[in-house]
This record gives structure tokens, sequence and C-alpha cells, in this order.
């Protein structure tokens, strides 16, 4: 474009990205060879959502399946990213994760509504105040 000749564009540098995991390991000790639950299709990661519930619904305690289950889901996550191009990064904030090429503070931005509503909810139950669903038809 006219006027920007010799302008440079300087993208931020991206964190070197680790190794995505192969066996989730839970503070009990029990392990699960996530790796090995995993296809491929064109290029993308798949778990096998089926085995990954079956392991899970087997832990002894509901907090044991909830922390099984997020560890899965941070896994499939990580090798999802690897599979991307390297413009997509996963931000975390509390609970939520998120697999975006968001600008930082964009990513930032969803990160904190995505915790405010999950807050919400768990306050109030639902998302919506009584009356809200069917004013929106």
């Amino acid at each position: 474009m006219p006027g920007d000749a010799g302008r440079r564009i300087i993208k931020p540098s991206l964190p070197a990205r680790v190794a995505p995991s192969a066996d989730i390991v839970l503070p009990d000790g029990e392990r699960f060879a996530f790796a090995q639950h995993l296809t491929h299709e064109y290029g993308m990661p798949t778990a096998d959502w089926g085995a990954v519930s079956a392991w899970v619904n087997s832990r002894s305690s509901a907090q044991l399946q909830a922390t099984a289950w997020s560890a899965c889901e941070r896994a499939w996550l990580e090798h999802l990213l690897c599979a991307l191009s390297p413009e997509y990064r996963l931000d975390e904030d509390g609970d939520s994760v998120m697999l975006s090429s968001l600008e930082p503070n964009v990513a930032r931005a969803a990160l904190e509504y995505m915790n405010k509503t999950e807050r919400h909810i768990k306050r109030n139950g639902t998302y919506f105040r009584p009356g809200e669903v069917e004013a929106r038809g």
C-alpha cells in the first residue's frame, strides 16, 4: 500500500510448544494411556471419548472423576494444538481453557467472561433469569 514502504510488521514470538501428554496420571497414581486412545483424521487428533468416559467413570470418587475428565480434555487440547498452525495457543484462567488464535488481550477477555458466566451459573443455577428466555423468543 502507498506510504507503507519500509514498514515492518513484527509478529510477537510465540512460546515453544511442549510435547502433548501421552499418559494421564491422577493424584492417586492411576494412569491412563491417553495417546493410545487417539486417532488422526485429516491430520487432527480425535479421542476415543467412549474409552475416556469408561476410564473416568471407573474412578472411585466424584472428585477423581472430575480431575480425570479435566486432564483428558487438557491432553486432547494439547494434541490438537500441536496439529494446528503456530498462531494457535492454549490460554487458561481458573477452570477455563481456550484453544484459539485470538490476540492475547481478546483471549484474556473471553476467558474472564467464561469464568464470570460459570460463577453466575453455579450461583444461580442457570444463566438466564426467569422470564428472559421467553422474552427472547
